[in-house]
Parts: structure tokens; sequence; C-alpha cells
């Protein structure tokens, strides 16, 4: 008896423990939009494009370098970056700037980007849980 009382014992933790992993992905999973967006919100940059690149080990990647720091960009506004080209981005703003060699000036709203992509449903979300606090 003591042996199926243990092996019952044994069951019902591992399903417990399955459950909470079951669980803490899921909530991982849906709060990592917010971490990704926060992500490109905070980072900071300025520099002369040096070189671009589509990382295919990396889902298409589209990635532009300022020295040797990479920094991941939409598929659309990679486009209109050419090697040269300066680009800019403050720290809290949503807002990247670039400044062509021409002299003419392009900007990429990530806002606008989140909020008519794929990601639209997680962005509105995510702006309702930022209005709440």
């Amino acid at each position: 008896m003591e042996e199926i009382k243990l092996g019952l014992l044994s069951k019902t933790i591992l399903i417990a423990l399955v459950l909470v992993i079951v669980v803490a992905l899921i909530y991982k999973r849906s709060n990592s939009f917010a971490g990704i967006y926060e992500s490109d919100l905070n980072e900071d940059y300025t520099g002369l494009v040096l070189k671009k690149e589509v990382q295919k080990h990396n889902h298409g990647a589209r990635v532009i370098y300022l020295g040797y720091k990479p920094i991941l960009i939409d598929s659309n506004f990679y486009e209109l970056i050419d090697i040269g080209d300066s680009i800019s981005k403050k720290k809290g703003e949503s807002v990247i700037h670039l400044f062509k060699t021409n002299g003419k000036i392009h900007q990429f709203d990530f806002n606008f980007f989140y909020s008519n992509s794929k990601y639209r449903d997680k962005f509105l979300k995510y702006q309702e849980e930022l209005k709440l606090h």
C-alpha cells in the first residue's frame, strides 16, 4: 500500500509541477510583447550605417551596423537605408531618424508599426495596461 501511495504522491507532484511550468510559460509568453516593446523604446543609438545584412540564420532579420553594434530594423524601413546614411534614435522615443546622404530625412515610428502589424492586438492591450497604471 505504501508503494501505491508513494506512486500516487509522486504522480501528483509531477502533475502539479507540469501545471506550474505550463502556466509560467503561458504567462511569460503573454508578457513577452511588453519586454520587446520596452527594449525597443529604451534603445539609444546614433551613427553612420557601415553595413547592412539579412540574417538568414535569424529568420531573415534585417540588421544594420553602426560600427560593431547590430541594430534590428523593420524590413520596410530597412529598404530605405543605404550604407553611408546616418541613423539616430533617442532612448525613450519611438521614432528612428534616417538622414540620407542626399539630404533627405525619413522617420520610422515603431508605435505606428506595432499598431498596424500582426502585433496590433498585443500593442493595443499593452497601451491600455499602461493607461491603467
